[in-house]
């Protein structure tokens, strides 16, 4: 998921670019808008189709727009079609994340086929947020970026791995 800082800066209305340099680098986009209960998610670049899974849904609380994504991390989930391929060079993920219980992992995204792929997944226990970032670099080997800070249940934190 990006959150986009030049989402609030488009020109003409509408789900553009708007004034982003990246515009065009930019895989999948979704905000999470909508009315509370709605279980339609939408790719605001137009490039994938989104389907929940479980209780997945657009929820009343929200640090941007009209919504958020609400996933109870009981089999709660999307699917994307097609998948998303990250570059093998730079690149950048970012999302907005609020925990409401504390949770043992909750992905936010993940695409592995056996020993290959990667995902990011999320935790929240005794007052700290983690973070995790793996990627598969070659047969057994991996990469991770692994950051656990000090947050308070309910609080809004941006996160982003570049």
């Amino acid at each position: 998921m990006l959150l986009n800082p030049y989402r609030f800066a488009v020109a003409g209305g509408g789900g553009g670019g708007g004034g982003d340099p990246f515009w065009d680098s930019v895989e999948m986009l979704i905000h999470f808008d909508g009315t509370a209960g709605s279980t339609t998610f939408t790719d605001s670049k137009g490039l994938r189709t989104l389907t929940p899974y479980g209780t997945a849904q657009v929820s009343a609380t929200s640090k941007f727009g009209t919504g958020s994504g609400s996933f109870d991390a009981s089999g709660d989930y999307l699917t994307v079609s097609p998948v998303v391929n990250f570059p093998t060079g730079d690149f950048t993920l970012e999302w907005w994340v609020k925990f409401e219980t504390t949770l043992a992992v909750s992905p936010v995204i993940s695409s592995r086929t056996g020993a290959t792929g990667y995902q990011a997944f999320s935790t929240y226990s005794a007052g700290l947020l983690r973070l995790v970032w793996q990627q598969w670099v070659e047969s057994g080997i991996w990469d991770f970026i692994d950051v656990s800070v000090s947050k308070t249940l309910g609080d809004w934190v941006a996160v982003c791995f570049e």
